[in-house]
């Protein structure tokens, strides 16, 4: 380092020049102050290979986005995204549970309700609410083009029968659940109890299906007494559960004192909604016939 006044060699830790009293430290931080504006002038260039592996890693979909304007990104985020193999393979393993349910519904009802499997509320619901939609259906066919007179389209009335039908073994399974859960196996679930359900009452769908049918075809006496047989299964099946649960977990209360409370509910349950029910059905067909 020189004095700046007499050019004269001085040392890096010296306060002062020895030859002309010059203030070393004055010269110090005009010379800091001088190198200061130059770095904050020098400017970042990244080199080109930089920029080229930098581009390249940019996902595609980044780039894209760059290039769509605000309001469409914003659609494209908040769009679902719909796995189609997922539900493909959703699909499949439905479909092979539902040939192991038909399986079990028609060759082994001892079997199905004395393990602890059960069958998915997916497809529980899926054969309910198709055993409803084609019982619907018939039953619109088969119902007289002569409900008009009274106000009633054909629809109406099969929609009638199946709500009102729906209810009562609603409020059966809903009797055989409560039942076996408090009074023979506290730890049964409703999935379990109502899968059970539905497996052995698979026979008495089939039967009231082949009753629609015969109805159908013009065979109404039959038809309405394999019609009522098929509403008997269903309604009474509860005591099956009750018979089958017992045997299989003790009980403080007997079988037969549980079957007699089911009947008094189900009565009840008959005097409550059915009678009404009945009562306006009767009277629409007797103003036809």
């Amino acid at each position: 380092m020189k004095c700046n006044k007499c050019n004269s060699v001085v040392g890096s830790e010296d306060l002062f020049c020895g030859e002309c009293g010059n203030d070393l430290r004055v010269q110090r931080a005009e010379m800091q102050g001088n190198a200061a504006p130059q770095n904050e002038n020098k400017t970042y260039e990244p080199k080109k290979e930089q920029v080229i592996h930098n581009t390249q890693s940019t996902p595609e979909s980044q780039q894209q986005m760059q290039q769509v304007p605000p309001a469409q990104q914003y659609q494209q985020q908040s769009a679902p995204i719909i796995n189609k193999e997922q539900v493909n393979e959703q699909s499949k393993a439905l479909v092979n549970e539902g040939k192991g349910f038909f399986r079990q519904a028609f060759s082994a009802h001892d079997d199905e309700i004395a393990n602890n499997h059960f069958f998915s509320l997916a497809l529980n619901g899926i054969l309910v609410a198709a055993g409803l939609v084609i019982i619907g259906i018939l039953l619109s066919i088969a119902t007289p083009d002569g409900v008009s007179m009274i106000g009633a389209s054909k629809s109406d009335v099969a929609m009638t029968f199946v709500i009102s039908g729906f209810v009562i073994v609603a409020l059966a399974f809903t009797f055989k659940f409560l039942l076996s859960k408090f009074l023979i196996n506290p730890s049964l679930t409703f999935a379990k109890s109502f899968s059970d359900f539905v497996v052995v009452n698979t026979y008495s769908v089939c039967v009231i299906g082949f009753a629609m049918l015969l109805i159908v075809i013009g065979s109404y006496g039959f038809g309405m007494i394999i019609l009522t047989l098929g509403t008997i299964l269903i309604l009474f099946s509860p005591v099956y559960f009750f018979g089958k649960y017992s045997s299989l977990y003790k009980s403080n209360v007997p079988s037969f004192l549980i079957v007699v409370i089911y009947a008094v509910l189900l009565l009840i349950s008959f005097g409550i909604f059915a009678e009404k029910i009945g009562n306006s059905v009767l009277s629409s067909f007797n103003s036809i016939f």
